[in-house]
């Protein structure tokens, strides 16, 4: 592969690389982009690419949440590259300009991620009781005028009523311990929003998109052991949580076939990272950048 394309580096505040996998005595620095000027061109690696063990790691828009660190760069690189999941190794790469969020932007994307699933429950068809509990506790701390230190008895009352629900049913009860453990995600991303300004924003916003992220997962977990176990179909409710979530635009071929509890799960990092791409000011890239860099759409990979 001989084209010029386009991801996101991330690095330390210090302009060096987050990670070295370049080899154990790796040059972690990077010559950083100055007046308009991209930085020099890094490389070429020698020896057998191998993603998250051997070459210039680069992250593909379509997974810039799973990478975003202190600095972020657009990074161009060229010729032989490597593939997984996540990321890709290539041999040469030059960091473009530097792309950032402001505290503020992090914060409104916190509040937006764990409003995503706390708006979940009552699709669910639980006792809104738990899930007030937790639009209580959200609340709280999205308003400081309140005081944040209810939020944990909200969320500790939700998590009482999930388990003082659980049937003898076993299929009842494998649902109702993974809706606790989304529960207990929620209220660490709801504790992190309690602690945002005494930690780094970026560090708090990943964390609050992981629980969150946890959260949904276990959600849906729970509706697949409910269906395995009884026999029953939940197709109406993974639609119902796709529409609530806003995920349709995410969920691939949605209206043509049977939603499955891996897509609904892919559709949430997909809008995650989407609405990420959009704080970074993606659609004002250079248009060389935005058609020849990876396509935000995970389905599309």
């Amino acid at each position: 592969m001989n084209d010029v394309r386009y991801g996101l580096k991330s690095m330390n505040a210090d302009g060096l690389s987050k990670h070295n996998f370049i080899g154990p005595k790796g040059d972690k620095t990077w010559s950083l982009p100055k007046g308009g000027e991209p930085g020099l061109w890094r490389g070429p690696v020698e020896g057998e690419l191998e993603p998250h063990h051997w070459g210039f790691h680069i992250s593909p828009f379509s997974h810039v949440i799973d990478w975003i660190w202190e600095e972020n760069y657009i990074v161009e690189f060229r010729g032989e590259t490597k593939s997984c999941q996540d990321c890709l190794v290539s041999r040469e790469a030059r960091l473009i300009q530097p792309i950032q969020i402001d505290d503020e932007a992090w914060w409104n994307l916190s509040k937006q991620w764990i409003k995503d699933v706390i708006d979940l429950p009552d699709i669910l068809g639980h006792e809104a009781s738990w899930g007030n509990n937790l639009r209580f506790a959200y609340d709280v701390v999205t308003h400081p005028d309140d005081h944040s230190i209810r939020a944990f008895q909200y969320t500790q009352n939700a998590i009482d009523m999930i388990v003082s629900r659980q049937k003898d049913d076993a299929a009842c009860t494998q649902q109702f311990h993974h809706n606790a453990i989304a529960i207990s995600h929620i209220a660490q991303a709801i504790k992190i929003l309690q602690d945002f300004d005494s930690m780094p924003a970026y560090k708090a916003g990943r964390e609050v998109s992981f629980h969150a992220y946890q959260a949904y997962e276990h959600i849906i977990i729970g509706i697949e052991k409910y269906k395995t176990a009884t026999g029953e179909r939940q197709q109406q409710v993974l639609q119902d949580m796709i529409e609530s979530a806003g995920l349709k635009t995410y969920a691939h071929n949605f209206q043509e076939q049977d939603v499955d509890v891996p897509q609904v799960h892919t559709a949430l990092r997909a809008k995650q990272n989407r609405e990420l791409l959009n704080a970074l000011g993606y659609d004002e890239w250079d248009d060389k950048i935005v058609n020849h860099g990876f396509n935000v759409d995970r389905f599309a990979l």
